[in-house]
């Protein structure tokens, strides 16, 4: 939920320090929530392109306030977000994060890779600026002791293609 900054994520884009007009150029990511920088408006230029939206965990844990607010890479095959997480071969888990477009024009595409490999479909966010969807995606692992979940844009426009992540959520399914 990002409530820790950085830590415990790896992501190829840049990390700049919330700041005004932070997140240009393209490819860059930030963590926003603090007094100074609320909300993704707060770090992009001044000419209005980003919504004030609030990040999702709020909607139910009202103390928290931090969202990753990505300004989208022209450039293919960038990791966005990745985490290794340890399990149990043979077993099936579910992975899952909210996404909301903080810029309408030309929304995020995001596809799960797992251990190097596309699961599930790409799914694109809604062009609805501040509003939250929640992705889905299951697998098993087979036999392997961890795995390594990324999360890659496969939209590569630099005008618009601007999000924030939130809630990634990792969990063994139970039948």
């Amino acid at each position: 939920d990002f409530e820790s900054g950085t830590v415990g994520f790896g992501s190829s884009y840049g990390y700049v320090v919330p700041s005004a007009g932070a997140l240009m150029p393209e490819g860059v990511y930030t963590i926003v929530g603090d007094a100074a920088f609320p909300t993704p408006n707060s770090v992009h230029n001044s000419d209005g392109g980003f919504g004030t939206c609030t990040d999702h965990t709020h909607l139910t844990v009202p103390a928290a306030k931090h969202e990753m607010v990505i300004n989208g890479s022209g450039t293919a095959g960038v990791i966005v977000w990745s985490e290794s997480v340890s399990v149990q071969t043979g077993t099936d888990y579910q992975f899952s994060y909210y996404i909301e477009s903080v810029n309408g024009t030309a929304p995020s595409q995001l596809q799960l890779y797992v251990n190097g490999m596309p699961a599930g479909p790409v799914y694109t966010a809604s062009t609805t600026v501040c509003g939250w969807n929640q992705f889905i995606y299951n697998t098993n692992s087979d036999v392997y002791p961890g795995l390594q979940l990324t999360l890659i844009n496969e939209n590569t426009a630099t005008g618009g293609n601007d999000f924030a992540l939130d809630d990634m959520m990792f969990q063994q399914l139970f039948t």
